[in-house]
């Protein structure tokens, strides 16, 4: 089953046994085809990843040292804050 259908079914699931929003159910549009078909290719690790990635919750310095899990935000390696676009694009 594919990640969207995946979703769409669970929702519905979960919102037929809702009292607070029994008329919430969104429909969930797959993206393009060749990005869905892309995704669902990927072993559940690399999904993971893309998944943390987008959504920025990884453990990038930035986000755990908003958890008091590291002393400093900044990457070792360039000495600014490393966030999901600095690792992805700038870092050295």
């Amino acid at each position: 089953m594919s990640l969207p259908n995946l979703l769409q079914a669970t929702w519905k699931a979960l919102s037929v046994s809702s009292t607070e929003f029994p008329n919430h159910t969104p429909e969930l549009k797959a993206p393009a085809k060749e990005i869905a078909d892309a995704f669902n290719r990927l072993e559940k690790g690399q999904a993971a990843a893309i998944f943390q990635l987008q959504t920025g919750h990884c453990p990038l310095n930035a986000y755990l040292h908003q958890f008091k899990r590291l002393t400093t935000k900044y990457c070792r390696g360039c000495g600014v804050p490393e966030m999901v676009a600095h690792f992805l694009l700038y870092c050295r």
